[in-house]
């Protein structure tokens, strides 16, 4: 059923999920606790030791989440908001291991799309999974979310611009996870650039 960002909003607030559009593809949003957690899980049917991606509203609220070093902020702020996700070190008071599937690191980036960013700063920070059932097509529209799968009834319209997943960069290693939206090159180009390594 296509909602408001209003209504989307009480949605998550209750502990529920919701399909929201992004610059990449469209994402699936719950807070960052366990039950809503545990529940992304299953209707995507994703393995729980798999982590998921979180999203922000700023880069500022990155160190809420992650540990951030300095000198690595110049390349953050040149590349989000944007289609780029960050693994940092996740803070392990504010992101749990359920959220990380048990390891150390966490997925975080900045979208550049007024309703993913509206939801994120609304929350501090929520989930940015794509909207699909594992292992299946992502979706780009919110027709493909109706089409997905999912056993979702909480989607607010609209259409992704690059309609490919996030360059995911591990900053702890220097090393580009998987190639998205942004090419790895641009990536690494940056983060010599900006990062200094």
């Amino acid at each position: 059923m296509a909602v408001t960002v209003e209504q989307a909003e009480r949605v998550i607030r209750a502990g529920g999920i919701v399909a929201y559009p992004t610059e990449t593809l469209y994402g699936l949003a719950c807070k960052l606790e366990g039950a809503p957690i545990a529940r992304l899980k299953r209707l995507k049917g994703r393995d729980a030791r798999k982590p998921i991606l979180i999203a922000v509203p700023d880069v500022r609220s990155i160190g809420r989440y992650a540990a951030v070093p300095k000198r690595i902020i110049p390349f953050l702020k040149a590349v989000m908001p944007g289609p780029v996700a960050v693994v940092l070190d996740r803070r392990k008071g504010r992101v749990s291991a359920s959220l990380t599937g048990g390891r150390r690191g966490v997925g975080i980036r900045v979208p550049d799309d007024p309703i993913a960013r509206r939801l994120a700063r609304e929350f501090g920070a929520i989930t940015s999974t794509s909207a699909n059932i594992s292992g299946r097509a992502p979706s780009r529209t919110s027709r493909d979310v109706e089409r997905s799968g999912l056993d979702l009834f909480t989607i607010i319209p609209g259409k992704c611009k690059y309609g490919r997943p996030s360059t995911l960069f591990d900053a702890r290693t220097g090393r580009v996870v998987r190639e998205g939206a942004v090419p790895a090159e641009k990536v690494y180009r940056l983060w010599k650039e900006l990062a200094g390594r």
